[in-house]
């Protein structure tokens, strides 16, 4: 499900925010941190193509369900997007951005 990026700029953009917030996450394994952050960053790439989102604060619900329906309409189950974890690692972003004070839209 390799996707070529359209908008390589707010992509990075994306990232970069993510990495700043991958930084401060101490939970899993260091495998499960590797996986979760790919997961997340071809999640940047649909947030950056699809809706020109340039920055990780302003994630919603609407983003996470027209992810799901992004997935599915590419051949993946609701059980495989669910056990690969697909939409476990997004939900943590949302999770994180709202429990913590953290600004990840500055300088990195």
């Amino acid at each position: 499900m390799a996707k070529k990026i359209i908008k390589l700029g707010t992509y990075r953009t994306l990232v970069s925010q993510l990495d700043k917030l991958a930084r401060h996450n101490r939970q899993g394994s260091f495998q499960t941190k590797t996986r979760y952050y790919e997961v997340c960053k071809r999640f940047c790439a649909f947030l950056a193509d699809e809706f020109h989102l340039q920055k990780l604060t302003n994630i919603s619900g609407k983003h996470l369900v027209s992810y799901v329906l992004y997935l599915q309409d590419n051949g993946l189950a609701a059980s495989t997007i669910k056990t690969d974890r697909s939409l476990n690692p997004a939900e943590r972003i949302l999770k994180a951005l709202r429990d913590r004070n953290c600004d990840i839209d500055g300088d990195v």
